[in-house]
């Protein structure tokens, strides 16, 4: 019937459309020839051409595709040729390697129709197939000739493991010719390798400097950021041994001195605290750095079951007083641990103390001590975790994604944005993730098209039906039960109510516009009530209890424990232990306490700038702000740099309150009262360090201070929903404005470059009182929505455009005339 010429699956060929029927009989003719494969007397034996396997089942599925063709479909299903749900997973289990002839899948379009099985069909047909199925029109063009680099990755095994099979019913729409259909994009692998050490984006650019390779790490998680946070807990391993080893051997380290005024109180009580504190704020910043990269990296594996809800992982820490986990075991145990030597300010501050032996010594307390050493050892171990973890890792990422920009990059191109349709107004991250519940695989990296018509290009997206439907390979069956029609119904729902959400607020008073986007919980009106009346009580209760004369700290009270150390070697003092430890760990629950509000600031002000100015934001205010992804004093110098005070203010006390728990354990001291037993009693008394008391007490000052302020203008910072997870991010930025920005369509391939696309360049950032005028030279941008076009009524990121002629208006952030009125959230 046909040629039986073979095909070399290796060879570039036209991607071409073919008829269903004809392959189904085409596969059933060469089963029957069985040339060089089966005896005939075998054959003649069994009936079959394969001992044991009946061919009926083939034959009636090439009938039933004959039959379709002519109009008259069936309930039959193909031969169970594919691959079943892998148990308990919800997921199709990933095949080895298949050459380029099987063509991915493409599922229907329509979510009422349900899910068909699937079925293997070659893209690269036999001859007389190929010239059947290609057009008469095109009979003499000639394909475009490619470049060497092309014809490599036209040459290369797939790297999707779910893109090997077709839908078996694929429905093409009336009048459309089959073969001008939008063309499958297909991801390109930066793990795999075509040839020894290359991959097939190495094949094109060979420099990598057209399309630089996807393993960005932060400064903070290369190898010498690690290796100097491993250094710094290796001397205080060493130190802390040293310490511990050498006291029982001597009668102490050092004689105690004369006061505890004096350097060596500093050395042994509040020294050993402070090392412990820049230990601690350096593993908080991997910590969080981890966090903020870990949603990309996984958004950039090969499997889909590793990309499963990369889009909805936390970006940031939800709050500090408790640990945030995300990513393999491994790196949440190594998260854990580096949220563990929090712990080690108030061990520290526990760790030395005095004995009597002929005279005061100071010695080690030989059981936290060891304590203290164990820790570091783990925290020594978690950072090799993360050094192994993040070294030589694809990421996904070309540069750092710390601001909304490096974000829209990501988005601009992608093939999943008419997903993000009402998702952002979604009124919680629980309804949006319902909306987006199909978008649980998608992938980040490079992409290209089966046609090889374009070069590759780098985004999010999906390789599946261009991103409209759910697929049952990536389909979570475990926690999702509902029907297909059931599936369409919620999300037809889902976005009704969301959208008439927004278009209810805007036709609102103002106070119900407000009232519909939200506070995070830490900030909203309740809770900041609470903080600032607690606060002002205890802090009341301490200067009265502080300064009474009967109960001035400065004469000293007594401790209510035993205050005298035990014997050698374990030195240990109960009272000293009990006003070491605890103040310093109220003072750190203060520290993490505050660094959750002083978070959200640093997350929320871009956006509020986007949201709330009158005119727009220039870019380096708004969507190249990063906050939420600089260092603690860093934080600050980018703040002032764009005259945000407030944000400034909080970041440089938050980094100064890491001072409060390291004093606090260091304030009290247990010594024997002689100067004046008539006032004190006598005996053994808790005595202050009168310059240690006088610095908390004015740290409390301004904490008390900083949460008054949260009082005031917080509706600038409200939100329809949190932006802690790309996928909430996306959701503003999906929009078709932002998206066909020049900025973003241009490709950049450096945060530098997108600086100048954004008109942000060197010497053109707005500072302080300035701002607007240094702004007009870069680009302005709202968080808003436009009254025509395809993108009406849609909440997003876009660029200010202002408009000039009789009748134009400037448009505001939602629809109105420009004015503080319109705006979200204003007081």
């Amino acid at each position: 019937m046909f040629s039986s010429q073979s095909q070399d699956p290796y060879t570039s060929q036209p991607a071409v459309h073919f008829n269903e029927a004809q392959l189904a009989v085409d596969e059933v003719t060469n089963r029957a020839r069985a040339k060089g494969f089966r005896d005939e007397l075998t054959i003649a034996a069994n009936g079959s051409v394969t001992p044991g396997v009946d061919d009926t089942p083939y034959l009636r599925y090439a009938l039933e595709a004959l039959t379709r063709e002519h109009g008259h479909s069936g309930g039959f299903s193909p031969p169970s040729s594919v691959p079943s749900p892998a148990e308990n997973t919800g997921y199709y289990r990933a095949a080895g390697y298949l050459p380029d002839d099987l063509q991915s899948p493409l599922i229907s379009g329509d979510l009422d129709s349900g899910f068909s099985p699937m079925v293997p069909v070659p893209t690269h047909t036999r001859d007389s197939v190929r010239r059947q199925s290609r057009p008469h029109s095109n009979a003499g063009a000639e394909r475009p000739s490619m470049s060497l680099g092309t014809r490599i990755i036209s040459m290369s095994p797939p790297h999707s493991a779910d893109s090997r099979y077709q839908h078996n019913q694929v429905q093409t729409p009336a009048g459309v010719n089959p073969t001008e259909t939008t063309p499958k994009w297909l991801p390109i692998s930066e793990r795999e390798s075509v040839f020894p050490g290359m991959t097939k984006i190495d094949t094109i650019d060979e420099d990598r400097a057209i399309y630089p390779r996807l393993n960005f790490v932060p400064t903070i998680l290369r190898l010498p950021s690690l290796i100097a946070l491993m250094m710094l807990c290796l001397v205080m391993i060493a130190c802390l041994m040293v310490a511990a080893v050498y006291s029982p051997i001597q009668p102490g380290l050092l004689t105690y001195g004369e006061t505890i005024y004096s350097g060596k109180y500093f050395l042994f009580r509040i020294l050993p605290q402070l090392l412990a504190s820049l230990i601690f704020v350096y593993a908080q910043c991997v910590a969080a750095a981890t966090l903020r990269i870990l949603p990309f990296a996984a958004l950039s594996e090969d499997e889909p079951i590793c990309r499963r809800n990369a889009l909805f992982q936390n970006l940031y820490t939800k709050t500090f007083l408790l640990p945030q986990l995300a990513g393999p075991v491994h790196v949440k145990i190594a998260l854990a641990t580096l949220w563990l030597s929090a712990f080690a300010i108030p061990l520290a501050s526990a760790s030395f103390t005095v004995i009597l032996v002929d005279v005061w010594y100071w010695t080690a307390v030989q059981g936290v001590v060891w304590t203290l050493v164990a820790l570091y050892l783990l925290v020594l171990a978690a950072v090799v975790i993360l050094l192994l973890f993040w070294r030589n890792r694809v990421t996904g990422l070309m540069w750092d994604p710390r601001s909304i920009a490096d974000l829209s990059v990501m988005i601009a191109r992608s093939n999943t944005r008419d997903a993000y349709r009402g998702a952002e107004v979604a009124p919680s991250s629980k309804k949006l993730r319902s909306m987006l519940r199909n978008r649980i695989v998608d992938r980040l990296g490079y992409w290209m098209t089966d046609d090889n018509q374009e070069t590759p290009w780098y985004g999010l997206g999906t390789e599946h039906s261009q991103g409209h439907t759910p697929s049952d390979l990536h389909y979570d069956v475990k926690n999702e039960s509902y029907s297909s029609s059931a599936i369409a119904a919620d999300d037809h729902h889902d976005r009704r109510s969301v959208t008439s959400t927004l278009l209810a607020g805007r036709s609102a008073h103002r106070s119900g516009l407000v009232e519909t986007y939200k506070l995070p919980w830490c900030l909203r009106t309740p809770q900041v009530l609470f903080y600032v009346v607690a606060s002002t009580i205890l802090l009341t209760a301490l200067f009265v209890v502080s300064f009474l004369h009967r109960t001035s700290l400065v004469a000293g009270f007594r401790p209510g424990v035993p205050a005298a150390p035990l014997s050698a070697p374990s030195s240990f003092s109960a009272a000293n232990f009990l006003y070491s430890f605890v103040p310093s760990f109220l003072g750190l629950v203060l520290l993490l306490a505050f660094q959750t509000l002083e978070q959200q600031f640093r997350i929320l002000q871009p956006w509020a700038d986007l949201s709330t100015t009158t005119d727009g934001a220039p870019a380096s205010r708004s969507v190249l702000a990063d906050y939420a992804a600089c260092l603690p004093l860093q934080s600050t110098l980018h703040a002032l740099r764009n005259g945000h005070y407030r944000v400034a203010a909080l970041s440089a006390l938050s980094l100064l309150l890491t001072f409060l728990p390291a004093l606090a354990g260091g304030l009290f001291m247990a010594l024997t009262a002689t100067n004046r037993p008539s006032e004190t009693g006598g005996g053994v008394r808790m005595f202050p360090n009168i310059p240690v008391f006088a610095v908390i007490l004015a740290l409390l000052v301004l904490y008390l201070a900083a949460l008054i302020s949260l009082l005031f203008g917080r509706n600038n910072y409200r939100l329809p929903h949190g932006v802690t997870c790309p996928a909430e991010i996306f959701s503003f930025l999906a929009n078709e404005d932002c998206a066909a920005d020049p900025a973003f369509q241009a490709a950049p391939r450096s945060a530098e470059k997108l600086r100048v696309y954004l008109g942000a360049g060197p010497g053109s950032s707005a500072r302080g009182a300035s701002a607007a005028a240094a702004g007009m030279s870069q680009s302005v941008w709202v968080l808003g929505y436009v009254e025509a076009g395809r993108d009406v009524r849609r909440l997003g990121v876009r660029r200010l455009k202002r408009f000039t002629g009789d009748g134009a208006e400037k448009v505001g952030p939602f629809g109105r005339p420009c004015s503080r009125r319109s705006m979200i959230g204003m007081v």
